[in-house]
């Protein structure tokens, strides 16, 4: 029966005013509105309120628009079919985070054989993300390491930093003091950065919290993929088939996912049934051996089915994995290759070393992390990572290990500006408190000499104004020229006192500062819309005599504020217009140039490989490399199984080309990345 004219009219403006209403309330009552009544206003602000996150992340990990918004949809469709399931207190934002995040793993890996879709005719726009040297090296790992994340650390890092929210807003959708998401922020950003340095990524903390937040706040929502979407999802948390709503690799990819999460109730159901087959038959629970079973006698709280899964997809995932149960030194390999010593350092001071044999059970998977070409084996001297099997102390069920190898963007040396010479085209490094060069107790620190030459690039970060210039006691990281003596990038760190510190307070103001004054006394900065489709404002700021200012990211003498650069500001108290503090971020040219994408094809003689990369402009073809690989060439692998570590077709490869080069490798970084991204 056709609709009522007047229906057609009401139903729009009911929806209007109900997301207008709905935009104040929290996820969670947003996400009980939907489940209960299907509230399709609810779900529209929803979608309008993270989807900026999730269309970002999407295109960080496929670098393609239309991809990107296929991934997108599907995302919220799933979301609309598993709403339900949802954990309670669980974070929205994090849990369409990890979903969105295997979706776009799932979708890259298929890519090549999945014919492009033509069913939106109309090109959406790709978010105005900022390509500076610190977002390329950030953005290819940054969604890999907070997928990893413990959810309690994950959800205020997503709510934060990928959506641009305030410490304040975030407590509010966490239901938790502001105090609790600081420090969690706090906690999240150091596991992070640890984890990305081991991956041959540093960055200053000011840096890092700074890359995080201007690309979370230029992040842009297409208005017309809102509408699309839900009209599609509505139906579909209906029962409605997915491939009448949407175009059928969306659908497909859609499906697959639903799939995965059934496969997962389906066993969390047969675990919990043979759970009723044990107590029926009368045996205790005191036989598993199980940390938390309780005594015999003591009541049994069972999980419905139901309840399991609905934890499976919140619960069981978003806590980082479990620990290894030991982690030392491979010190001696069995000739069958079965098994394996590990050292493990000793337990208190003044002890010796542990020693233990691990098995390999027939089942135990190994990931091999940093090797070289074929050394993805067991080897002497690598680091393991141990899981053992439920119950066994020496059969390993997962090993991980970890070979000598970097990254290829790490630093090569690293220490502290002893000395500069005259001519300024060199450098001392002492070498103190880094790690395996602290000599003996009382011994001077060992010092090494760094040439630079004309083409050596120095950045210089948390300096003071007119403070980027070469000065003994800022800390330095050093990356070598391809003849492995000279410095090609210099990165120097100074001492303002603002590296590592826990401000309680976010800034009132970020942006992108557009004019200086004459006299350096105000700056105007282009502050992003805070609603979508919203005008930016430019806003004056006074910088008074006792302001203090720290530079980041900046060239030799380019700790001064200039237009083009991005600002933080802090305003003095009870002030609008007067800054108390002020953080600039710069930009300096990059030394290499870096190809990285997919492996998709390797010459037979692995002299060569050919590169993927993915267009980032809707229409056109993906760009091909043809990358050649020598001698001289450095190579690292990283999570690859036995035998796996050399050039193969479907691994992902990020290239530094020789100096001067347009198509061989001077490093190499091949990776595998499951569904999962582990």
């Amino acid at each position: 029966m056709a609709r009522e004219p007047s229906a057609a009219i009401l139903d729009p403006l009911r929806r209007l005013i109900t997301r207008q209403t709905g935009s104040s309330l929290p996820d969670a009552q947003l996400l009980e509105n939907f489940v209960a009544r299907r509230d399709e206003a609810s779900f529209e602000v929803l979608v309008w309120r993270h989807g900026a996150m999730v269309l970002a992340l999407c295109k960080r990990v496929l670098r393609d628009t239309h991809e990107a918004e296929d991934a997108f949809q599907a995302t919220f469709l799933v979301f609309a079919r598993k709403a339900g399931s949802i954990a309670q207190g669980e974070a929205v934002a994090c849990w369409l985070y990890k979903v969105a995040y295997r979706i776009a793993i799932r979708l890259r890996t298929a890519s090549a054989n999945r014919p492009t879709a033509t069913e939106l005719a109309d090109e959406l726009p790709a978010p105005d993300m900022p390509d500076d040297a610190e977002w390329r090296d950030l953005r290819p790992l940054l969604d890999d390491e907070i997928a990893k994340l413990p959810e309690k650390y994950r959800a205020p890092f997503v709510l934060c930093y990928l959506e641009g929210r305030t410490n304040e807003e975030a407590a509010v959708q966490l239901g938790c003091p502001k105090g609790t998401v600081l420090s969690r922020l706090s906690r999240g950003r150091e596991w992070l950065r640890d984890r990305l340095a081991r991956r041959g990524v540093t960055l200053t903390a000011v840096v890092f919290a700074f890359t995080l937040t201007r690309n979370a706040a230029s992040a842009a929502l297409p208005s017309a993929l809102v509408p699309v979407t839900t009209n599609a999802a509505i139906p579909f948390a209906a029962g409605k088939a997915a491939t009448e709503l949407v175009p059928a690799n969306v659908a497909t990819l859609v499906e697959g996912v639903l799939r995965a999460m059934t496969f997962t109730y389906l066993k969390t159901a047969a675990v919990a049934l043979l759970s009723l087959v044990v107590l029926g038959s009368g045996i205790t629970w005191a036989a598993f051996g199980t940390a938390n079973s309780p005594a015999p006698g003591e009541p049994v709280a069972l999980v419905a089915p139901e309840s399991r899964a609905a934890a499976t997809e919140g619960d069981r995932d978003r806590e980082r994995p479990a620990p290894a149960a030991m982690t030392g030194k491979v010190v001696a390999v069995a000739k069958d290759g079965k098994s394996f010593t590990v050292e493990t350092p000793p337990a208190a001071r003044g002890e010796e070393p542990g020693k233990a044999v691990v098995k390999l059970g027939e089942k135990a998977t190994a990931t091999y992390n940093g090797v070289g070409t074929n050394g993805a084996k067991l080897t002497e001297g690598y680091i393991a990572q141990v899981w053992l099997q439920d119950g066994s102390k020496d059969v390993a069920t997962s090993v991980s290990f970890n070979g000598p190898e970097p990254a290829g963007r790490g630093g090569d040396v690293s220490g502290v500006v002893a000395s500069i010479a005259k001519d300024g085209k060199s450098v001392e490094i002492s070498l103190v408190g880094v790690r395996g060069e602290r000599g003996e107790r009382g011994a001077e620190p060992k010092k090494v000499t760094i040439p630079f030459d004309l083409k050596t690039i120095l950045s210089f970060s948390n300096v003071a104004k007119d403070g980027a210039t070469l000065a003994a006691g800022q800390r330095i990281t050093v990356w070598y020229a391809d003849d492995g003596k000279t410095a090609a990038k210099v990165q120097l760190v100074g001492a303002m006192g603002e590296e590592g510190r826990r401000d309680a307070k976010r800034p009132d103001m970020l942006g992108k500062v557009t004019r200086v004054s004459d006299d350096g006394k105000s700056i105007t900065v282009e502050v992003p819309p805070k609603e979508r489709g919203g005008e930016a404002t430019q806003m004056t700021v006074k910088i008074g005599d006792k302001a203090t200012t720290a530079f980041h990211n900046v060239p030799t003498d380019g700790a001064k504020a200039a237009a083009g650069m991005q600002a933080q500001v802090w305003l003095a108290d009870g002030e609008k217009e007067t800054a108390a503090k002020v953080a600039f971020v710069g930009t300096v040219p990059e030394r290499w140039v870096v190809v990285a994408g997919k492996v998709v094809a390797v010459a037979k003689d692995g002299s060569s490989i050919t590169v993927e990369q993915p267009s980032t402009v809707r229409g056109e073809e993906p760009k091909r490399t043809e990358i050649k690989l020598n001698a001289k060439t450095k190579v690292a692998y990283f999570g690859v199984g036995a035998g796996e570590a050399k050039p193969a077709e479907g691994l992902m490869a990020s290239v530094r080309l020789l100096d001067g080069s347009t198509d061989t490798a001077a490093q190499v970084t091949f990776g595998k990345v499951s569904e999962r991204g582990r």
